[in-house]
């Protein structure tokens, strides 16, 4: 029969909550019983068995007794006999269900992890203002209201936060390039607001980096973990903080509907063009205010920024983030770039040849076959890559590849090149492997 000694560091955790003295179950991470857990290990007998084998060859514990080298031990052998002189006539199921069946749900840590991240940001902006003939007269001011992540507190002393372009801009706005001029922020429990100055940002991407002191935010806040939001999958739990309606930093929680789609809005600068964003679905409750907040996963990771939702009477639960991978590889550039965000063009177009769902450690996800379908002649890749070749991997600058199964992660990769960056792409040509070597010059590169 398999030892189970494992159960020492499970009793230490029950005698900390004080059990024996009546306190309540003890809060710890949902498990499966450890009857369960014994039987997983190798354990062949009822429960009630597995109790009594846990006394060992002295009727003391399961290895060499109280009084053994180890020290004063407790078992759950002992745990349960404790338990029976205040309630005679229990069985082993309900004792196990009362201690050995854990209650605490994480997403409360996720919450107080990722509330640390994130800012509300409010914006002043000077628009015309018209009589009642539609005839300018003089202006107004106007307010409006977001959020923000925090993304690196750096060594200048600046805490820079990516928001939306969409909260800082305004297409009526009388300044310069429509960017508010009175930008303040402020944190979780602190209604102080603290100046902050626009960076740079990207109108089409909708990404857009603003700085304050780090000092005036106070010690609790930190820069956000971000996850490779590449990883993201179909029901994984999803928390938004943000504030809404501008009344200040709160949090909603709920799972990723779509780990991620393609949407169309129309440009920020009021033109009649459309933008398409690459986003991930929740069904997590959006208001505005939440715009250029963080979403998180279970462990308080970033894993994206909100930046829209469906309203309409007949839909419920459709928001949307920009995913992380995107939002950073962005705000990178901007901060690398003074201000500006540019992108590697290969000068290629690929497409999804087949598309299908796979199992993996009990989780969906999608597969694709990516086909390069059009080289343009005299951009970067032209001559190295060709028409029909399948996508298999990218590395860079040397550097442990990705595989590019899905027709997102090549564009999302290019954000991390620089100029004069190394690229090394392997496809299929003919069924055969082929490697390629592309130098990223900066002629090829092309503002975000």
């Amino acid at each position: 029969m398999k030892k189970v000694n494992f159960f020492k560091v499970l009793f230490a955790l029950i005698i900390s909550c004080a059990l024996l003295s009546g306190a309540a179950a003890c809060t710890l991470v949902q498990v499966r019983s450890a009857y369960d857990v014994a039987v997983e290990n190798g354990f062949v007998g009822t429960q009630e068995e597995w109790l009594e084998s846990l006394k060992g060859a002295d009727g003391k514990n399961g290895s060499n007794g109280r009084d053994g080298a180890d020290g004063l031990e407790l078992t759950i052998a002992d745990l349960f006999e404790e338990y029976l002189k205040t309630h005679p006539g229990a069985t082993s199921d309900e004792f196990f269900n009362l201690y050995l069946t854990l209650s605490y749900t994480p997403i409360e840590d996720a919450v107080n992890i990722a509330i640390r991240s994130v800012v509300s940001i409010e914006c002043e902006f000077t628009e015309p203002a018209y009589d009642r003939y539609g005839r300018q007269n003089g202006t107004k001011t106007v307010t409006a209201a977001g959020s923000g992540v925090i993304y690196d507190l750096n060594e200048d002393g600046y805490a820079y936060i990516i928001t939306n372009y969409h909260v800082v801009y305004d297409s009526a706005a009388t300044e310069a390039n429509g960017i508010s001029a009175n930008i303040g922020i402020y944190a979780y429990g602190d209604f102080s607001t603290v100046g902050a100055k626009f960076v740079g940002g990207s109108m089409n991407n909708d990404i857009a980096v603003i700085r304050a002191n780090a000092g005036d935010l106070g010690s609790v806040f930190k820069a956000a973990a971000v996850a490779d939001s590449n990883a993201v999958r179909v029901g994984q739990s999803a928390i938004a903080v943000g504030n809404p309606e501008g009344e200040g930093i709160s949090a909603t929680a709920g799972v990723i509907s779509v780990d991620s789609e393609t949407i169309a809005m129309s440009a920020l600068n009021n033109s009649s063009a459309t933008v398409n964003h690459r986003v991930i679905r929740v069904d997590v409750p959006i208001n505005p205010g939440n715009s250029g907040g963080g979403l998180f996963n279970a462990d308080g990771e970033l894993i994206g920024i909100v930046n829209a939702k469906i309203v309409d009477s007949s839909v419920e639960g459709m928001g949307y983030a920009i995913p992380a991978n995107v939002a950073v590889g962005i705000a990178r550039n901007i901060l690398d770039g003074g201000g500006t965000a540019k992108k590697c063009v290969l000068g290629v177009t690929q497409e999804i040849r087949t598309s299908k769902a796979v199992l993996s450690d009990g989780k969906i996800t999608v597969e694709e076959d990516l086909q390069i379908t059009d080289v343009t002649a005299g951009g970067l890749a032209d001559g190295k890559l060709a028409k029909g070749d399948i996508l298999v991997s990218a590395s860079l600058n040397g550097g442990g590849p990705i595989i590019l199964d899905r027709i997102f992660k090549l564009p999302d990769f290019l954000l991390t090149v620089r100029a004069n960056d190394a690229l090394t792409l392997t496809v299929l040509r003919a069924d055969v492997p082929v490697t390629v070597d592309i130098v990223c010059l900066a002629s090829s590169f092309v503002v975000l």
